[in-house]
C-alpha cells in the first residue's frame, strides 16, 4: 500500500490593514491562485490518531464601508487547520477583499483566530478553549485592536442618527507585570461616528489589597431614562448587548451620548470555602457629554482605585 507523508505548510500570519486609497494588490492572480486541499499523514505513528492538515477557500460578498470602492466586495476567505482528526492544534485564517475587477483592496490574517467582518468594523475571536469567550474589535484603517472584550460586547445607539458606539471589558492578564501594577481589569471605548477611544482602568490601591479582588469583573451598561432600553443580539456568533437611547432619537451629536451609567460589580473575598465573607462592590462610571464623568481623562485614560 502507497503511503502519503503529509504537506507541512510554513504560514507567516500577519494582522495588515491598507488606508483608504491604497491597493493591496494589482495583481488578478491572488482572486483565484489557491486550491482546498486536506491531507493525511499515515507515517507517523507517534500519535493514535492521524495527522490532518486541511486547507479550505471559500467566496461570499460582504459589504464593508470605508475602503476604495465598494461598499460590496467579493471576500476570499482562506483558512488552514493543522492537528489530529479531532483536535485542531493551528489555525490560520485569512481573509481578502477584491472589488468587481478582481483586484485587492484589503487583507487581513491571523493565527488561531477566527475573523468576522461587519460593515464598519471586523472581529477577531480567540479559539483557544480558555473559557470565557474573548475577542478584539478593529477598524478597518487600524491594525491594533480599539476594543478588548471578554465575554460580551456593548453597544450605544441613537435611533435615526450616526451615533454608535461600543464598550467591552479585558480582565488583566495573570502575569508580573500585572501584579506589580494592581491592575483588575479595562474598560474599552470606541466611537465609530468620531473615533474616538478610551479606556478606563480598574485597579486596586496596594498589592495587600489586590489580593482580595476577583478579576471575573461584571459590566453592564444601565440607563437612566425609562425610554432608553437594552436588548440582546447574537449576530454572527458574537453575544452583544446594544443599548438604544430612544430619548436621543435623531439627535447626530456625540455630546448626547449621555444619561446612562458604566457599572462594575467586583468580587471581593471571594473565597468558595467561605462564602459568607463573599462582597460584591458596584461602582458605577456616569456618562456625562459623551465621556466618562463628563471630563477628558488625564494622560490618556481613566483610573478607578479600590480599597
Amino acid at each position: 500500500m502507497q503511503k502519503f507523508k503529509i504537506i507541512i505548510l510554513l504560514i507567516t500570519c500577519s494582522l495588515h490593514s491598507l488606508g483608504q486609497d491604497t491597493l493591496v494588490s494589482d495583481s488578478k492572480d491572488d482572486f483565484d491562485s489557491d486550491l482546498s486541499f486536506i491531507h493525511l499523514d499515515t507515517v507517523d505513528t507517534s500519535s493514535v490518531f492521524p495527522k490532518v492538515s486541511i486547507k479550505n477557500i471559500t467566496y461570499n460578498i460582504e459589504e464593508v464601508e470605508g475602503l476604495k470602492s465598494g461598499p460590496s466586495y467579493i471576500c476570499k476567505t482562506t483558512t488552514v487547520q493543522e492537528g489530529d482528526i479531532f483536535y485542531f492544534e493551528k489555525h490560520f485564517e485569512k481573509k481578502e477583499l477584491f472589488d468587481f475587477s478582481k483586484n485587492k483592496i484589503f487583507e487581513i490574517s491571523v493565527e488561531n483566530r477566527k475573523l468576522v467582518l461587519f460593515s464598519r468594523y471586523y472581529i477577531a475571536i480567540d479559539l483557544s478553549s480558555n473559557a470565557p469567550l474573548y475577542f478584539e474589535l478593529y477598524d478597518y484603517k487600524k491594525n491594533i485592536p480599539i476594543i478588548k472584550c471578554t465575554d460580551h460586547l456593548w453597544s450605544v445607539e441613537i435611533p435615526d442618527s450616526y451615533i454608535l458606539s461600543y464598550f467591552g471589558y479585558q480582565k488583566a492578564e495573570n502575569t508580573s507585570n500585572e501584579q506589580k501594577t494592581n491592575i483588575i481589569g479595562s474598560v474599552f471605548y470606541f466611537s465609530l461616528y468620531n473615533g474616538k477611544t478610551f479606556e478606563i482602568e480598574l485597579k486596586s490601591s496596594s498589592a495587600e489589597v489586590h489580593k482580595n479582588f476577583s478579576k471575573s469583573v461584571d459590566m453592564y451598561l444601565e440607563p437612566k431614562n425609562s425610554d432608553d432600553i437594552v436588548e440582546k443580539h447574537n449576530y454572527k456568533s458574537i453575544p452583544e448587548n446594544c443599548l438604544t437611547l430612544w430619548s436621543k432619537k435623531g439627535i447626530n451629536e456625540y455630546e448626547k451620548l449621555e444619561d446612562f451609567d458604566i457599572v462594575l460589580e467586583i468580587g471581593k473575598y471571594f473565597n468558595d470555602d467561605n462564602p459568607d465573607n463573599n462582597l460584591v462592590i458596584k461602582k458605577r462610571i456616569p456618562m456625562i457629554n459623551g465621556l466618562p464623568f463628563g471630563e477628558e481623562p488625564k494622560n490618556g485614560k481613566y483610573e478607578i482605585i479600590l480599597n
